[in-house]
């Protein structure tokens, strides 16, 4: 078992790196399964540090055809002709949508706004990357205290990395703000995007709800959880040892951002379940009083 104790389940970013590291390595070939024990970090089982420092490079490849098809998601023409062209396609899917009347509509999780594109940063994040050794990146990822060490762009996922607005005492606006990253946490993110299709993330709610498995899950059973956890009852979730996680989307000016998750039941409210301070702590310790909204 690999403790992945940098991983804390009241940040949207961490549990997006699990479920991204756990379908790369799915792809990889090798039959991991993640658990996220007692809601205090995430494991891995069934696989090495060694399987895993041979399975992350290969994201690191900067041809790959689904960050060339735009420089972002909101000015995407071409939907209906990849999909033409590859039958079923999951990045596709993971950023767009075609609504009833035939209009494209574009996921939640793309929180890039003015001159920062979506694809242009994830770019960004593989070329900062793509020198560095990896045991130290994934020891500083997955199982040190983050660090926030890097000077580039993140995606909005980590509600420790947004940059402060204008409007917040001494605050510059967000564009130039300084970048306090973690590259590979946000890139490995992103790599679970197509478990989080933009269908799924419907609806007019600023909120996104996920399931997280508390006993070993293999990378199949992920995905199809992660589809049905919103519309189960929440003793079916806990029967089958999942519990359910949300988080609001925020707005920094024209950015978007995700606030620390919190578990939750099906009609939105708090179980009661004392986890639910870690992710208080969280937001205390990230955000203090004054909320990083333009």
């Amino acid at each position: 078992m690999l403790a992945l104790a940098a991983l804390d389940p009241a940040n949207p970013q961490a549990v997006f790196a699990s479920f991204g590291l756990l379908r790369i390595l799915a792809e990889a070939g090798h039959p991991a399964r993640l658990a996220w024990r007692d809601g205090q970090h995430a494991e891995l089982h069934g696989v090495d540090w060694e399987a895993v420092a041979a399975a992350v490079p290969g994201i690191l490849n900067v041809k790959r055809a689904e960050l060339n098809w735009s420089d972002t998601v909101k000015k995407f023409t071409r939907y209906r002709e990849l999909m033409a062209d590859t039958g079923h396609h999951p990045w596709l899917e993971a950023f767009w949508l075609e609504s009833a009347g035939g209009k494209t509509v574009e996921t939640k999780l793309d929180m890039t706004a003015g001159a920062q594109k979506l694809f242009a940063t994830v770019l960004a994040m593989i070329r900062h990357l793509r020198d560095q050794p990896v045991a130290p990146l994934l020891a500083r990822t997955l199982r040190e205290p983050w660090d926030y060490a890097d000077r580039v762009a993140g995606l909005g996922f980590d509600p420790g990395a947004v940059r402060s607005g204008a409007s917040v005492t001494g605050g510059k606006p967000p564009t130039s703000a300084p970048q306090a990253t973690m590259s590979l946490a946000g890139l490995l993110a992103f790599e679970a995007l197509p478990l989080l299709p933009a269908r799924w993330l419907g609806g007019g709610r600023d909120e996104i709800v996920w399931a997280l498995p508390e006993r070993p899950t293999g990378f199949a059973k992920l995905r199809q959880m992660l589809l049905a956890a919103p519309a189960l009852r929440d003793e079916e979730l806990a029967a089958q040892g999942w519990s359910r996680w949300a988080c609001s989307i925020g707005r920094n000016g024209k950015f978007g951002f995700l606030y620390p998750a919190a578990r939750t039941t099906s009609d939105g409210g708090n179980p009661g379940d004392p986890r639910i301070t870690k992710a208080l702590k969280f937001q205390d310790r990230h955000f203090g009083k004054a909320l990083y909204i333009v």
